[in-house]
């Protein structure tokens, strides 16, 4: 419950609160590769949202519910499809705990101006599809089961943000430790369902991914049949949630590309944040 990288749900131990989103509150959710820069970009949108005059006094919480998964389950690859599931059933359910109505009673309430989420069910969907590759779910129920409860609470995001990075730029930042995932071969497979999640939802990114060779040979695997590019495209594919990709260009100065990436992703989140306090001025 004392996370420092954020909450597991919203009950606030502390200050004996239950934490809940305003009527017209934002929720964004960062996503992503392993050491992709998500923990390093959510601290530089909070900073450049503390500094900005009109937004600088936000309610903001930071959420990690998977944290508690980590601690409780097992990795085994025998309890993946259990491990999986029980990660997807706690973030709908603070998803689900964050939007409930105010009640009046014993129970004190934080309304918040915005829910910042390291991982949420838009990244559940590319997992879905990876552990699905790698046999590690069962079956194609098992795959469309966790598919539609993710697609189900996606109303509830109102922006992704996709933090990407290449397999061997992940590897260095983690060093030599090597687990189920943070492996050459695992982080190639896992890196290639975000690039094509980039392609399927944020044109920016789609135009960036067809007219670059880097690219080509995520490209030429996604379109190489009109049923694989079907299949994909009907899973992977948001309804609702606003979606950009962010990628850390090797080619650029590191601390270069955390500005411009930071930049970015403020200029996006600022905009909606801002349109829906807009919204809620209008309405009182």
């Amino acid at each position: 419950y004392k996370n420092p990288r954020g909450r597991i749900d919203t009950i606030d131990t502390e200050t004996n609160e239950v934490i809940v989103l305003k009527p017209n509150g934002v929720v964004i959710e960062f996503l992503g590769m392993p050491k992709g820069g998500k923990s390093a970009q959510i601290d530089a949108l909070l900073r450049n949202l503390k500094e900005d005059p009109q937004l600088g006094g936000l309610e903001v919480e930071i959420f990690k519910p998977n944290t508690l998964q980590k601690l409780l389950f097992s990795k085994d690859p025998d309890k993946r499809a259990a491990y999986h599931n029980s990660i997807i059933s706690k973030h709908t359910s603070v998803l689900s705990d964050l939007y409930q109505p105010l009640k009046s009673g014993s129970v004190q309430y934080r309304p918040i101006d915005l829910a910042i989420f390291d991982r949420c069910l838009i990244d559940d969907l590319v997992w879905t599809e990876y552990l699905f590759k790698r046999r590690l779910l069962t079956s194609q129920d098992e795959k469309d089961h966790f598919t539609m409860a993710s697609h189900y609470s996606e109303m509830r995001i109102h922006l992704a943000i996709g933090m990407n990075v290449d397999p061997e730029e992940a590897m260095r930042r983690e060093g030599e430790d090597q687990g189920d995932v943070m492996n050459p071969r695992s982080l190639g497979q896992l890196y290639k369902h975000y690039i094509i999640f980039d392609y399927l939802n944020d044109p920016e990114r789609k135009e960036e991914i067809g007219s670059s060779p880097r690219y080509t040979p995520y490209l030429e695997e996604f379109l190489g049949t009109r049923t694989r590019v079907s299949a994909y495209y009907d899973f992977m594919k948001l309804n609702s949630a606003d979606y950009i990709g962010v990628e850390c260009s090797l080619e650029r100065d590191k601390n270069e590309d955390k500005r411009y990436n930071a930049d970015k992703i403020f200029k996006k989140a600022r905009k909606i944040i801002a349109a829906r306090m807009q919204q809620e001025l209008v309405e009182a």
